[in-house]
């Protein structure tokens, strides 16, 4: 028998994010387009076209860019969606 404490057996190692090449901190909403006055502007627009501009057969709950790029905010840009035309436009 040996002194001291008994053997606690094989020990874990300490658990670290990995790190792979090229992995950025991802954007903010605000970054990206999508911040305050994206949001007022999106309220806005979906009062004034409550109903989905493509199939006009459901709520519009989606503000879509038609130009794809969230940093455009002139009015004619926007596209009030449901969500099903809005995933259907993006796949």
């Amino acid at each position: 028998m040996s002194s001291g404490s008994p053997n606690p057996g094989p020990q874990m190692p300490p658990l670290i994010p990995s790190k792979r090449p090229g992995n950025r901190t991802p954007r903010t909403t605000t970054e990206r387009g999508y911040g305050h006055r994206h949001q007022q502007d999106r309220r806005r627009h979906l009062s004034q076209h409550p109903i989905c501009e493509r199939c006009s057969a459901s709520w519009s709950q989606h503000l879509h860019h038609r130009d794809h790029n969230p940093h455009n905010r002139h009015p004619s840009n926007y596209e009030a969606l449901c969500v099903g035309c809005h995933q259907a436009e993006h796949s």
